[in-house]
């Protein structure tokens, strides 16, 4: 379900909202935050230009957000997450790659989750 619906634009897909120093949706907001978290000390995350896009959300996303910017940068090149001048950046091969790190971070999450759930012992089994 994950890959069809890939094939469809993303949230605020060429959206400048009228003007250039605002772009809309869930696809800036989340490349902005592997920007600024590849880019700035660890505690400036949270305070950096709160007025677009500021990263909301707990640490352990953010960590997320810096990994998959890292990736980003030596994948896909650095113009996709050049702390300033990447705002509204929309390469097809870049939208490839986040949409990539959703199914592999998906498919990690559902790995540990049957993993653990093999590990754990069954209380109303009994030996």
């Amino acid at each position: 379900l994950r890959v069809i619906v890939g094939y469809q634009p993303h949230s605020g897909q060429d959206d400048h909202h009228g003007k250039l120093n605002a772009y809309g949706g869930d696809y800036e907001a989340q490349r902005h935050w592997m920007e600024l978290t590849l880019h700035l000390p660890m505690g400036d995350w949270y305070w950096y230009d709160l007025e677009y896009w500021g990263l909301d959300y707990p640490p352990l996303t953010a960590y997320v957000s810096w990994l998959c910017g890292y990736f980003s940068d030596k994948l896909i090149g650095p113009e996709s997450v050049a702390l300033y001048t990447s705002r509204g950046y929309e390469d097809p091969t870049h939208k490839a790659y986040m949409r990539a790190t959703v199914l592999v971070l998906d498919i990690l999450v559902y790995i540990s989750i049957v993993w653990l759930s093999t590990k754990v012992p069954n209380r109303n089994h009994t030996n």
